[in-house]
C-alpha cells in the first residue's frame, strides 16, 4: 500500500547519514513520487474485514476461489442494496439506482484468518451532496440486520428493516445462505464493531429471521396528531384518535423541521409504512402528512 511505502521511505531517510548524498537523493525522489501518488488518490476510505472459516477455507492460507469470489460479490451486493434502500424509495424488484457507486473494492487479504480487506467506495465529486448516504451508514445497517436476526430479537429486527427495505434483508439472507450452505462461517469487522456467525445453527436462525415470508410491510393511514418531533434524530411521536401513541422514524423525503412547525398538535392523516417481523410490535416510518376530515 502507498501509505505503508511512504512511511517506510520516511524511516529510511531518517536512518541515512548526511554524508550519503547520492543515496539520500534517490530515496527523496522516490518519496516525493509516492507522496504525489498518495495525494492523487485523495483521502483513504473506511475499510472492513470480511473473514471466513469452515470447509472452503484452509486455515489462514487459502480459500476456494468459487466460494470466496461469490461470497465477496454477494456481500457487496447486499451492502449496495442496503445503501440504495437508505437513499431511495426502493422497489421490490428492478435495478438499483447508481449501483456502480455503491460497491465495495477488495484491497487486500485479511491478516490472521482468511478473508478480504474491503474498502468503501469513494464519494463521487460530481454527485450532489445528500443524494447518496454515507456508505458507513449502509455498513452499520447491514451489520444490524445480521446482529438482530442472529439474536432473534423480532422487535429490533422490525425496526432495522423498517429503516431499510425487505429487499435489503433478502440480499443479506442470500449472502448468509451461500456461506452456511457450504458449511462455512463468517465474521465482519468494521471499526469497533464485529458481527460473526459462530456455528451453522446460528446461521440458520439468521436465514429464518430474514426470510421474506416472515416480514410484513404495508402502507397504512392513521388519523391523529403529531405530539413530538426530533428533527435531528428524525423521530416522531403521534397520538391516534383512539388514544394509542405510536413512535417511529421520519422518512428521508420529509423535512423534519418543517413537520414540527406545520403539523405539531394539528389534527391530520398520518401516512405510514408499517413493518413487523412475525409477531413483533409494528415499527413505523412517517411518509406524509395530510389534512384530515371532510375538508381534506
Amino acid at each position: 500500500m502507498l501509505g505503508s511505502e511512504v512511511a517506510m521511505l520516511e524511516e529510511m531517510l531518517r536512518d541515512i547519514g548526511p554524508d550519503r548524498v547520492i543515496e539520500r537523493i534517490g530515496i527523496e525522489q522516490r518519496l516525493k513520487a509516492r507522496r504525489a501518488d498518495l495525494a492523487a488518490l485523495g483521502p483513504e476510505q473506511p475499510r472492513l474485514l470480511l473473514t471466513f472459516r469452515g470447509d472452503p477455507v484452509e486455515r489462514n492460507r487459502a480459500i476456494h476461489a468459487e466460494f470466496g469470489g461469490k461470497a465477496a460479490a454477494l456481500f457487496s451486493e447486499a451492502l449496495a442494496t442496503v445503501s440504495a434502500s437508505l437513499s431511495t424509495q426502493l422497489g421490490s424488484a428492478g435495478p438499483l439506482p447508481q449501483v456502480a457507486e455503491r460497491h465495495l473494492r477488495i484491497v487486500g487479504t485479511a491478516v490472521g484468518s482468511f478473508g478480504f480487506e474491503m474498502e468503501l467506495p469513494p464519494p463521487n465529486p460530481e454527485q450532489l451532496p445528500g443524494l447518496l448516504p454515507d456508505m458507513s451508514d449502509a455498513v452499520n445497517s447491514t451489520l444490524a440486520l445480521i446482529r438482530e436476526a442472529s439474536a432473534g430479537d423480532e422487535d429490533a429486527l422490525s425496526e432495522v428493516i423498517s429503516a431499510t427495505h425487505p429487499r435489503a434483508a433478502a440480499k443479506v439472507q442470500e449472502f448468509v445462505r451461500h456461506v452456511i450452505d457450504r458449511n462455512a462461517l463468517f465474521g465482519v469487522t468494521f471499526g469497533e464493531q464485529r458481527v460473526a456467525i459462530h456455528d451453522v445453527a446460528e446461521g440458520r436462525v439468521v436465514l429464518d429471521s430474514l426470510s421474506t415470508d416472515q416480514i410484513q410491510q404495508d402502507d397504512v393511514t392513521a388519523v391523529g396528531e403529531l405530539i413530538g418531533v426530533l428533527p435531528e434524530g428524525r423521530r416522531f411521536e403521534a397520538r391516534r384518535d383512539d388514544g394509542e401513541v405510536i413512535r417511529g422514524r421520519i422518512d428521508r423525503s420529509l423535512d423534519a423541521h418543517a413537520l414540527s412547525l406545520k403539523w405539531l398538535r394539528v389534527p391530520a392523516a398520518l401516512h405510514l409504512r408499517e413493518t413487523r417481523v412475525r409477531s413483533a410490535r409494528p415499527s413505523y416510518v412517517l411518509l406524509e402528512m395530510t389534512k384530515a376530515g371532510p375538508d381534506a
